[in-house]
């Protein structure tokens, strides 16, 4: 079932539950890999990078700076982001769904919180199943707010689930310039060797944020065994 945030957050409430969330993409699934092997093959790779090296360079495909002018690539690319069929193709992050049962041990997990929109929302809960990830509520990017501003809807929303969403696991740095700097909970920086300086502005107080860079799901886990998320105030 697709949860709202309110509907998420008063259910957890009405059985004292506190909880994780886990991103999907690039934190349980290879998806951006998977799409950079895609877009060489149709848009060139005068780099002659793997998708792997690619990925370590760029991160992200609207940051392959030859690929944006090439006609076609934003419409492959919203039709690779509604395709069923391209979801459940996505290969699983090695051992992340055994690292998510061990972790869900230590502390449960709550929910999926994804920039995907609802109409993918069968296949990734087919892809969920498929690789046994615990069947729990996703919650899905509204579809009036656009991809790139994904992490502004989605550091808001942990600011509104929280304390039952205690933290999550997410691959995305951009996340934590959205966060307010008195976010509570914790940020599990799943991929990153370093946690990036955040921008300061004299307007704002320091930030607070509680964020651990896990270059792993072993890490990740070890990480989680000796700093678990937990309710302030």
């Amino acid at each position: 079932m697709i949860y709202t945030p309110k509907q998420l957050k008063t259910a957890l409430a009405e059985k004292n539950i506190h909880g994780l969330a886990l991103d999907i993409d690039d934190t349980l699934a290879g998806t951006t890999k998977l799409w950079m092997k895609l877009f060489q093959e149709k848009f060139g790779n005068p780099e002659n990078l793997t998708h792997t090296e690619m990925y370590e360079k760029y991160r992200y495909t609207d940051s392959v700076p030859y690929w944006e002018s090439k006609s076609g690539f934003y419409e492959l690319a919203a039709e690779l982001a509604e395709s069923d069929a391209f979801q459940e193709s996505i290969p699983l992050i090695a051992n992340a769904n055994h690292m998510v049962e061990k972790v869900g041990l230590i502390i449960p997990i709550v929910a999926y919180l994804t920039a995907r929109t609802a109409s993918t929302f069968n296949s990734t809960s087919n892809w969920l199943k498929k690789h046994g990830f615990p069947n729990e509520p996703i919650i899905t990017r509204p579809e009036d707010h656009h991809v790139k501003d994904r992490n502004i809807w989605k550091a808001k929303v942990l600011e509104q689930l929280y304390p039952q969403v205690i933290g999550i696991v997410d691959d995305n740095a951009g996340l934590l310039k959205e966060l307010s700097p008195q976010y509570k909970g914790t940020v599990y920086l799943y991929d990153h060797k370093h946690v990036p300086e955040m921008p300061r502005s004299p307007k704002s107080p320091e930030s607070t944020l509680k964020v651990f860079a896990c270059r792993d799901w072993q890490y990740l886990y070890e990480t989680i065994q000796k700093h678990p998320p937990r309710t302030t105030g």
